[in-house]
């Protein structure tokens, strides 16, 4: 059996997360952001120009930017950790039972796989990340990783990720410290997380039990989804 879930922000009624102020900002800003992504995906090596783009973010000093430029906010990874948790909430409210996804697919890995390595500390045995574009670099990865050890180390893992299995953080603390995996994609495979860069389309899979994304759908032509 696949679950499949799409994590859709409603910006309607009054029980809606964003205030009045706020709404009216990410309604303004999608059409430019949009339309930036279309433009850079025109260019050759679009990746860098990407990465170009996201670098002069992660140095503004707008927090509504910064959390979505290069630099791993406090606040940005407490969201992404949120985030898996509802995930998985939902994969065993709604899902055959009440046990753990035995093989999830992410559609959408982007330059910070959050979410791939937040399921692999919530015990998930196998974990297939897509994108269309290449866009992992290692010295992000190691940021990353580094930064899940430091929330283990302070005890706020296990508050934000209540699924949290102490001998998977243990195994990756083991991965930093062997110093083997240089490359991005072989870092996480290292941590049971299998990367491709493809059209969806194209790749074959065994059976799955879980496909998530987070931010992917609006950049998929209609025609497609």
């Amino acid at each position: 059996m696949c679950v499949v879930y799409f994590r859709v922000q409603l910006f309607g009624g009054h029980d809606s997360w964003l205030n009045d102020n706020k709404r009216k900002n990410e309604q303004l800003k999608t059409p430019r952001k949009i339309r930036c992504h279309h433009g850079i995906s025109r260019r050759r090596y679009k990746a860098r120009w990407h990465y170009c783009r996201k670098a002069i973010a992660s140095t503004m000093h707008f927090s509504a930017i910064s959390q979505k430029g290069l630099r791993l906010g406090n606040s940005f990874l407490d969201e992404k950790l949120r985030i898996c948790s509802r995930h998985l909430t939902n994969f065993r409210k709604f899902g055959p039972g009440n046990e753990l996804p035995l093989h999830v697919v992410e559609l959408g890995t982007g330059w910070l796989p959050i979410l791939p390595i937040c399921l692999y500390l919530s015990g998930v045995e196998r974990i297939t990340s897509l994108d269309i574009t290449h866009l992992l670099r290692a010295n992000l990865v190691h940021e990353i990783l580094h930064r899940f050890l430091e929330y283990a180390d302070k005890g706020k893992l296990s508050l934000l990720l209540p699924t949290l299995q102490l001998e998977r953080v243990e195994m990756l603390r083991s991965v930093l410290a062997s110093g083997q995996t240089k490359d991005a994609a072989a870092l996480l495979k290292s941590l049971s997380v299998t990367y491709f860069v493809d059209d969806a389309r194209q790749i074959k899979l065994d059976a799955v039990d879980f496909v998530i994304s987070n931010s992917t759908l609006e950049h998929i032509s209609p025609i497609v989804l």
